[in-house]
């Protein structure tokens, strides 16, 4: 490897891990298990509008790159197909910071609909790209680097996430509602629009295999293909699909901690830092395991949180477990979010990553997105009690972390398993 060469590559994961880092930073000002949820409850106190939030995230996020690829692929530089839907994803939480303008003449009803249009539409232009994305990302970093540049992007988020429930405190807790929420998104917007910028800045020298026009059925007959073939993969797909009804309990945390325990916005910001603090130490200690050991590692780490959690709030929801309970929050996010990327760009090669990539964000998240609907729908008509909820995505947990130990392999030392 020549001199320019790990020049460009230093460059990328500088401004690949500032990209990434930046947009997690932002999102803490509309954390889809905090803030959002404390700024709908003071609108429209129902579970079912809470479980809203993340369902319209992960749906949006996973769901068009199943369609979308197809489009994807037919641009050999990457960057600029990203980059118009990235753009436009960004000016939704411009939009949706606005909306809280029309609370005075139109009332909650009308504004949390709004707010949610948009953030949906956050997503869902994000999720368009999300496949394109990933290609790019691993195009671009060296795979024996790209651990290493998940966790440089935990450290760049994690660093934020500590800083920024400072400012978020201070937001909230100086303004009146619904200014006080308001600025709090238009800060979001600007540090998603120094992204942007940092994206723009990443090299793409090489070209991506360009594919062209297929009919829609033939193209869904090759991601069929891919399901036949690569057995391994699809045990993974099964092990998300299960992991994914923990949500249906992990997406109330919230929600139940302000119901049962009576927090003020001040404690949800707390619980916003601890979750981010945690992001950030333990996202340099996975970024190493997954290196070393593979992120198949991190990803039965994500799972064994995920459960220890949803226990230590069945047995004993006080105020001090639930900091606790955060933290072990954090642990899960960053395995999911970071781990869980790099997992899917280690399966099948340059011409069928991206097809993978679609496969995996749309089938494993959108269930993540739908349980935890599902979960608001049974407390909203009262089938099912908070700790029944809880209960159920604690066993779900442990089914999942099961099959990371024992069921699915590491790509990245076994292959593509056919067997």
């Amino acid at each position: 490897m020549g001199i320019e060469n790990k020049k460009l590559i230093r460059r990328n994961i500088l401004f690949q891990s500032l990209d990434s880092g930046i947009f997690v930073m932002a999102m803490v000002f509309f954390h889809q298990m905090t803030i959002m949820v404390a700024f709908v409850k003071r609108l429209y106190d129902s579970p079912l509008v809470i479980s809203l939030i993340p369902a319209l995230l992960l749906i949006g996020f996973n769901l068009p790159g199943l369609f979308t690829t197809r489009m994807a692929e037919r641009h050999a530089i990457r960057k600029k197909y990203i980059g118009v839907f990235g753009f436009i994803q960004r000016i939704c939480i411009l939009l949706m910071a606005l909306s809280t303008f029309l609370l005075e003449p139109f009332g909650p009803y009308v504004t949390v609909a709004f707010v949610l249009f948009f953030y949906f539409g956050f997503s869902f232009f994000g999720g368009i790209g999300t496949p394109a994305w990933l290609d790019f990302s691993a195009k671009t970093i060296p795979v024996r680097y790209r651990a290493r540049t998940n966790s440089l992007r935990a450290v760049i988020a994690g660093a934020g996430g500590i800083l920024l429930p400072l400012l978020i405190n201070y937001f909230l807790t100086s303004y009146e509602f619904p200014e006080n929420y308001r600025l709090n998104f238009l800060a979001g917007f600007l540090l998603l629009s120094v992204s942007f910028i940092c994206f723009l800045s990443i090299k793409e020298t090489e070209a991506s295999p360009a594919v062209r026009k297929k009919p829609f059925g033939q193209y869904f007959s090759s991601l069929v293909k891919i399901l036949k073939r690569d057995k391994n993969f699809v045990r993974f797909l099964c092990t998300q699909a299960i992991l994914s009804v923990s949500e249906c309990g992990s997406a109330f945390l919230t929600y139940y901690a302000i119901d049962l325990l009576k927090i003020n916005e001040s404690t949800v910001v707390f619980y916003t830092f601890l979750l981010n603090l945690s992001f950030l130490i333990f996202g340099v200690l996975l970024g190493f395991i997954g290196d070393k050991t593979g992120n198949l590692r991190v990803l039965q780490i994500g799972a064994f949180t995920t459960l220890a959690a949803l226990v230590l709030v069945i047995f004993w929801p006080t105020h001090f477990i639930f900091y606790i309970i955060f933290i072990m929050v954090g642990i899960t996010v960053n395995a999911r979010l970071n781990s869980f990327q790099v997992f899917i760009t280690e399966f099948g090669n340059d011409k069928d990553r991206i097809r993978y990539s679609a496969l995996s964000t749309t089938i494993s998240a959108t269930l993540f997105g739908l349980t935890p609907l599902a979960g608001g729908i049974l407390l909203s008509t009262k089938l099912l009690t908070y700790n029944s909820l809880f209960t159920i995505g604690a066993l779900f947990a442990g089914l999942a972390l099961f099959c990371f130990l024992f069921v699915v392999k590491d790509p990245r030392f076994s292959g593509i398993d056919t067997k």
